[in-house]
């Protein structure tokens, strides 16, 4: 931060929204300050005599994962990862070989030694490209070896070797409790007929990582007299921040500045979008392609009139060019992308939480917030989880018992460690420019839709038909409908049938 007074004031905030995070079993995590083995279980070890810097017995621990003493005998606990290449942009490892003073790096690297020390294992992190993981572990587990205990691919690849198979069902195993908080929604979204066979923990990042956001640029807000970030976030958190509200501001935003009649790179837009940000709001009205019947069975529910006006009232904004510019879709230049945010030609810039560090360098502050409601009757925020890595058990570890207990006590402890190093420490102070910018994590984080046909199947190939819909600027999703729903409905159901034949 610019100076100390502001470092020292943000690091109380901090504190004091982990303890309250605490009491609540909030977004954020609650941080166990004894440094000990035994904060896996819960059980804090005061020999010391002293009660400042650690948690006492007595008091309930929200984020304790209730797990038994077990000395697994040096076990080798594998896990095949994607590489850095197949996830640049994100944090995707979930081992680190020292401490090398990065908040996360050490958070990630404690963590790991803890539990290792805790269970008496070792963790053995395989990292290969994203695109090979699926055919590795396919056939690892058809030639019936027992090559890793844990496998972390692709949200999108990984529906494909679930419905074959290949995993284990995560709720048919002790020590696994996907009501835990530290498995988060994911586990409840991904599940069909009540069996789970990968979902997304605190153990990993990529799901955080990849969620929707919008930065504001606070000189562009400053210099056109708009609201401030204070004033910005406290229509977030009155509710009052709105899709209608957002227009208006990207229209206010938005001028021809080398006056030379055309719209191009060169001049200011009141919003810079990904291309696939016509899904992100989307679902920052709370629409999703599918939900879940009462059986856990999915089903496709789009084709409602609230889907179709949303998506009318989105495409007029994502179609006008005197407003927005589409990265992916009126440029390609990742260069050319950043730029154009960096240097103060776009009020806001839409995209993923991880891209806070691309901007580190940028002159101009920016704020970081949700993306708007539809209206003010809707009740929450809404966050897109554009897709990530997840975590599944191959079916044949030889011990799935020990595995369980490894996966469960290190979420839990990531619970504690490292999601507030990531959220608190790592984000708000070392990348966002204000002192609240923080709390709109929270807001973001608490309610991502992890849509399983957006994320994981995409049934009858919708959600790509979708995209390239949406990005050609096509305004009748009623044709589309009726176009895919037959093969969306028949894609589904095969699914449904090969899970109805797994153990």
């Amino acid at each position: 931060m610019k100076n100390s007074k502001k470092f020292i004031l943000i690091i109380s905030l901090c504190v004091s929204l982990i303890l309250l995070s605490c009491a609540n079993g909030g977004s954020a995590g609650g941080e166990n300050k004894s440094g000990d083995n035994s904060v896996v279980n819960g059980q804090a070890d005061n020999n010391d005599g002293s009660n400042n810097e650690k948690i006492e017995e007595t008091a309930e621990i929200p984020y304790d994962a209730h797990l038994p003493d077990m000395d697994l005998a040096g076990m080798e606990f594998r896990i095949l990862n994607v590489d850095e290449e197949s996830f640049w942009w994100s944090i995707a490892n979930v081992d680190a070989e020292s401490e090398t003073g990065d908040i996360i790096n050490d958070a990630i690297y404690t963590r790991n030694r803890i539990v290792e020390d805790k269970f008496n294992f070792i963790i053995k992190e395989i990292r290969i490209p994203s695109g090979n993981i699926s055919n590795t572990i396919s056939n690892s587990v058809k030639s019936g070896s027992d090559d890793y205990n844990l496998v972390i691919p692709f949200t999108y690849s990984v529906g494909g070797i679930a419905s074959k198979g290949i995993l284990t069902d995560l709720n048919s195993l002790p020590h696994i409790d996907l009501k835990n908080p530290w498995w988060g929604k994911s586990a409840v979204d991904f599940s069909i007929l009540n069996k789970t066979y990968f979902a997304m923990s605190d153990f990993i990042l990529t799901d955080k990582e990849n969620v929707s956001i919008m930065m504001y640029n606070k000189n562009i807000a400053k210099d056109l007299g708009m609201l401030s970030d204070m004033e910005l976030y406290a229509l977030v958190e009155s509710g009052g921040w709105t899709h209608d509200k957002f227009v208006d501001m990207i229209k206010s935003a938005s001028a021809d500045l080398n006056g030379n009649g055309v719209r191009d790179v060169d001049d200011r837009y009141g919003l810079l979008a990904i291309d696939w940000g016509y899904s992100a709001l989307m679902a920052s009205t709370g629409e999703r392609f599918s939900t879940k019947d009462a059986g856990d069975m999915p089903v496709f529910t789009a084709n409602n009139p609230r889907f179709i006006s949303v998506y009318g009232r989105i495409m007029e904004l994502m179609n006008n060019r005197d407003y927005v510019i589409r990265s992916g879709i009126d440029f390609n230049h990742l260069d050319l992308w950043g730029e154009v945010f960096t240097n103060d030609r776009a009020l806001f810039c839409q995209e993923v939480l991880s891209c806070v560090r691309l901007f580190s360098d940028m002159r101009s502050d920016f704020a970081v917030v949700p993306l708007p409601k539809l209206d003010e009757s809707q009740s929450e925020y809404y966050s897109y989880g554009v897709w990530a890595t997840c975590l599944g058990i191959p079916v044949t570890v030889a011990n799935p018992e020990n595995t369980a207990i490894v996966i469960e006590a290190l979420s839990s402890l990531s619970r504690q460690r490292v999601m507030p190093a990531y959220y608190e420490i790592a984000i708000a102070l070392k990348y966002l420019r204000d002192d609240i910018s923080f709390r709109m994590l929270d807001i973001i984080l608490k309610n991502v839709i992890c849509d399983p046909l957006r994320m994981v199947y995409d049934w009858g190939s919708f959600n790509s038909q979708f995209q390239s819909f949406a990005i050609k600027g096509n305004t009748d999703i009623v044709s589309l409908f009726e176009k895919y729903e037959g093969k969306i409905n028949s894609a589904i159901q095969k699914t449904i049938e090969a899970y109805a034949e797994l153990p």
